[in-house]
């Protein structure tokens, strides 16, 4: 039987990228097998998690023993050559079915789903007992152990009819389930299961790739190219292929999570940089502050009740500002709106600074005891938001205003900024409206801060 010889440094190339690539992904999907497995009474009972702990362990296997060294010791340990083979391909084929039966079941309701999914089980069934009948009548395990079965027996008319059945077989598969999941997830409800289905037909796209290397190696000797060319892409295709489905099968299920504590860690992110904004307006006005049981330097970075927290804080600043009314000057804060205007501020970002300008004043007018020379009724509206979160927005700009006004200088020198902004954003001598604090300072009558000594206004500790 001929043979076609393989370039040495391609075919060393691709097994190592096989070693590397093929385990990563049979790990990925043992994680995914394993939390189901631990509860295989409830994951049995419910159709969507049955049919995942069967794609991820019909993974995990065919990528286990897709590794070279792996599927050489499973043909010496079983005694049968070749064996490997047959166990990779049926478990991807089943894999593929069993993908688009969950892909049913998440775009339909059961009633409607049930005859497609038992169309596709009968359809399956008979693409395996052939693929198998086509192996054992080939007599491809007649003692020789090929160290890649593709490469080795493509030119054998049985095991060409098997390996053309199988790809057809999977390319068929890889493209309806491209199409069914681009179609199901412009109507999924969660926007982590439209996520999913999306990431899945990335996949999809990639097994294609893989199908389409698996063809060059059967169409290589007709053209004279070398088949050890298109290992390189099996491998890189089949690995991206396995994580992008193992990724958008499970998505749906820890998704959320990802975005709740992405939600957390931002409004702890807006509890941190409130804080300079509530300590002066606090340290002003002590009286609007509510005892805390727990009172520490650590209630700062404090991830307990961070909700609580975050909702007394703001109630807090709003408290203060209105207690500071009695102390704002309408003239200052028309001569900050009018500088900030010849800096190029408009829209909120004007409104915040003007704010900030304006407690900056009160702050330091009720410190020296002098009411503003116009001063602000206290039952006078404060501006904010029309809900909790477009109020920490708004709040949040001011805050960002208030400690470039406080801050800027200070933290240029000492590279860091208390409000927790980046340097870029709060410091006077890198930010574009520099000139706008400047003549805001002097708008208002406010002191400057001495970047070079540090003097001036104390962050709070």
């Amino acid at each position: 039987m001929p043979r076609h010889r393989v370039g040495t440094l391609p075919r060393v190339e691709a097994t190592t990228l096989k070693e590397i690539i093929f385990p990563a992904c049979a790990a990925l999907a043992f994680l995914g097998f394993l939390p189901r497995a631990v509860r295989p009474r409830q994951s049995l009972r419910n159709p969507t998690q049955a049919a995942l702990l069967l794609i991820f362990s019909l993974a995990a296997v065919a990528f286990a023993v897709s590794t070279p060294s792996v599927s050489a010791g499973l043909d010496r340990l079983i005694g049968v050559h070749n064996l490997s083979a047959l166990l990779i391909d049926c478990s991807l084929v089943i894999c593929s079915c069993v993908i688009q039966v969950l892909v049913l079941l998440w775009a339909y309701p059961a009633a409607r789903a049930v005859p497609a999914i038992r169309a596709r089980l009968i359809l399956y069934s008979l693409v395996l007992a052939t693929m198998i009948t086509l192996f054992l009548a080939a007599g491809s395990t007649d003692g020789i152990r090929a160290e890649d079965f593709f490469l080795h027996y493509a030119d054998k008319p049985l095991i060409a009819a098997y390996l053309a059945l199988f790809l057809a077989t999977m390319s068929t598969g890889m493209a309806v389930m491209l199409r069914l999941c681009l179609r199901y997830s412009q109507r999924a409800g969660s926007t982590w299961l439209r996520r999913g289905l999306r990431i899945t037909a990335a996949g999809s796209a990639s097994g294609l790739g893989y199908c389409a290397c698996r063809v060059g190696t059967g169409i290589s000797p007709l053209l004279g190219w070398p088949r050890g060319i298109w290992e390189m892409g099996v491998a890189v295709f089949g690995g991206g292929a396995a994580v992008l489905m193992i990724t958008g099968l499970t998505i749906p299920s820890w998704g959320p999570s990802l975005g709740a504590a992405r939600r957390r860690l931002g409004r702890y992110r807006a509890y941190y940089r409130l804080h300079p904004l509530w300590a002066a307006i606090t340290r002003a006005v002590p009286e609007i502050v509510l005892p805390r049981p727990d009172a520490s330097p650590r209630t700062r970075f404090a991830f307990k009740d961070l909700d609580f927290r975050l909702r007394r804080k703001i109630i807090e600043i709003r408290d203060g500002q209105r207690a500071l009314q009695p102390w704002r000057d309408r003239g200052d804060a028309e001569r900050a709106e009018k500088s900030g205007r010849e800096a190029g501020l408009s829209g909120d970002a004007l409104a915040a600074s003007v704010e900030a300008a304006a407690l900056e004043s009160a702050i330091r007018a009720k410190a020296q005891g002098e009411p503003g020379v116009s001063p602000v009724s206290q039952a006078a509206q404060v501006h904010g938001g029309k809900d909790l979160s477009a109020e920490l927005a708004w709040l949040e700009k001011v805050a960002r205003a208030f400690a470039q006004l406080q801050y800027g200088d200070l933290c240029q020198a000492r590279r860091r900024c208390p409000a927790g902004w980046p340097v870029a954003a709060a410091c006077a001598s890198c930010n574009p409206r520099r000139r706008f604090r400047e003549t805001l300072r002097t708008a208002v009558g406010g002191p400057g801060v001495d970047a070079a000594s540090g003097a001036g206004r104390r962050a709070p500790e």
